[in-house]
């Protein structure tokens, strides 16, 4: 996978329009060679201690390095052909088969990707290297978008809309710095979109974003479990109640 991650970035920095550097966010690398984030961010930290990548323009993009063209792309050249005289067209020629592996399409699909990266900045941009959890929090932000949107068709954020950057970070926090599972994330979204009792009914008018979910966890999960209690004690009064009168 470093290998492929290191190609993706060579390819997609050979644009004189994007000063030669690669633009594209690590979820783009990710969702574009089929990984996750975390894998990219890695791969990416690895290669950077291996001296085969390097950050540019304050750290926001990214180029291959000489040693990455003289001891990877000549290395590899040296050993298939046999020759000490490499050349560019020779590299191209060799990595013609790998073109197909980590970039589906050619020129036009790279330079599609750093378009659309510059363009779609505000909401496709890259998240800290800190967020463990992207990929589960993005997830759980599009049940509790969905949630919302059948709860209240009306609402600004129709299904048609992009789950917000903002969503996403306050959950992956809320996972990573509160402790949070996807599991009791998930359950709280489920139980107060979906009950038909009071504590669920405030909640669903209340809960409207990953900021919310994540700063009324814990008194969401206290009535949750209170409102148990308190029906156990009852049906425990009533089975009491018919045994004894």
């Amino acid at each position: 996978m470093q290998f492929c991650v290191a190609d993706s970035i060579n390819k997609l920095s050979q644009s004189p329009k994007y000063n030669y550097t690669c633009k594209a966010s690590k979820k783009k690398l990710a969702d574009f060679l089929c990984t996750s984030r975390r894998t990219i961010i890695n791969c990416i930290n690895k290669l950077e201690e291996l001296g085969l990548i390097e950050r540019v323009n304050n750290g926001n993009d990214l180029k291959t390095t000489d040693k990455w063209y003289q001891e990877v792309i000549v290395g590899r050249e040296e050993s298939s052909q046999g020759s000490e005289d490499v050349s560019r067209e020779g590299v191209k020629k060799l990595h013609g088969g790998c073109e197909d592996v980590s970039h589906p399409s050619n020129k036009e699909t790279n330079k599609e990707i750093n378009t659309k990266e510059s363009v779609a900045t505000e909401v496709d941009d890259d998240y800290p290297e800190s967020c463990e959890f992207i990929d589960e929090a993005a997830a759980i932000a599009e049940i509790l978008l969905d949630h919302i949107c059948k709860w209240d068709p009306t609402h600004r954020y129709n299904q048609k809309t992009k789950v917000p950057k903002s969503w996403i970070l306050s959950i992956e926090r809320a996972m990573r710095i509160d402790g949070r599972t996807q599991e009791q994330l998930e359950y709280l979204i489920e139980f107060i979109f979906t009950q038909s009792n009071c504590i669920a009914t405030f909640w669903a008018g209340n809960v409207q974003s990953g900021k919310k979910l994540r700063e009324q966890f814990d008194q969401i999960k206290n009535q949750i479990k209170n409102s148990k209690q308190n029906v156990k004690h009852r049906e425990i009064q009533s089975t009491v109640d018919s045994l004894y009168g």
